[in-house]
């Protein structure tokens, strides 16, 4: 009897070591099935939240792009994608330094609010109330078109030249500019703009609509920041415009810069 209890005894001590072995080795792989859950649940939203985060990055970028030609929007998310900085070149008259914040500062400051302060790095060249035929010949231009901006935005000195060169030299003078910056780098994104408007322009809108039509033979664009202004013929322009009519004024600068913002940031 002491020897069928004893080998009970032994048996059922092996049972509970058995069973609590098996249970022990169960809930193990339990608990590591459940947290190799957990990592692939956090990796898979990880991956998920990268995924949307680029899918709306580029989808803004689309956005902002939208009104501008194929091959600059092209450099301009290629740029950015690549954490790459792009020069923009405003090349112009003394108007783009009228007022107490001309309008080239003002548009900086719209694209860095846009596209973040990193991308664009803008810069305002003036050539005073020289005429395009000598612009073009001097020191500052060479060094402007060796500097090799990505973008240009020139506006070609037609008030300044109004009446005093003959319009076809002056698009003879565009003409060139373009050619060197082309041939310095062939990928430049070259664009053109009048200067501002003033009331009742005479001979000046004829040199206006010949850069237009230059724009157009070209295929360059062209940006006609005069769609945001008061009409020519309404006396309500001279509000925009500094007596002397060398430059806007602060409001006419404004003007100015928000067509140039919208533009480049899909307004």
């Amino acid at each position: 009897m002491k020897k069928f209890l004893y080998i009970t005894t032994i048996l059922l001590s092996i049972s509970v070591i058995v069973f609590g072995h098996l249970h022990w080795k169960s809930k193990i792989s339990t608990a590591s099935v459940s947290a190799n859950d957990d990592i692939t649940e956090d990796s898979d939203a990880n991956v998920n939240e990268s995924e949307v985060e680029e899918t709306e990055s580029k989808r803004n970028l689309e956005t902002l792009t939208q009104n501008l030609p194929k091959e600059a929007a092209s450099i301009i998310i290629d740029s950015f994608n690549k954490g790459e900085q792009l020069d923009l070149a405003f090349i112009g008259s003394e108007a783009q330094t009228k007022g107490s914040t001309p309008w080239p500062e003002l548009v900086e400051e719209g694209l860095k609010e846009a596209y973040g302060p990193e991308l664009f790095t803008v810069h305002n060249y003036n050539f005073g109330d020289e005429f395009s035929i000598r612009a073009i010949r001097t020191d500052d231009m060479d060094s402007i078109i060796n500097d090799q901006p990505d973008i240009v935005i020139l506006e070609p000195f037609l008030l300044n030249d109004n009446g005093e060169v003959n319009i076809n030299h002056t698009i003879d003078s565009i003409r060139i500019i373009k050619r060197r910056m082309v041939e310095e780098n062939e990928e430049v994104i070259f664009m053109v703009q009048p200067p501002h408007p003033i009331h009742e322009p005479g001979l000046y809108a004829t040199q206006i609509n010949a850069l237009k039509e230059y724009a157009e033979e070209t295929d360059t664009t062209y940006l006609n920041h005069w769609d945001n202004w008061p009409d020519v013929t309404d006396e309500e322009i001279k509000q925009y415009i500094l007596e002397d009519i060398s430059g806007p004024n602060d409001e006419g600068n404004k003007l100015w810069a928000e067509y140039i913002v919208n533009y480049f940031t899909g307004s």
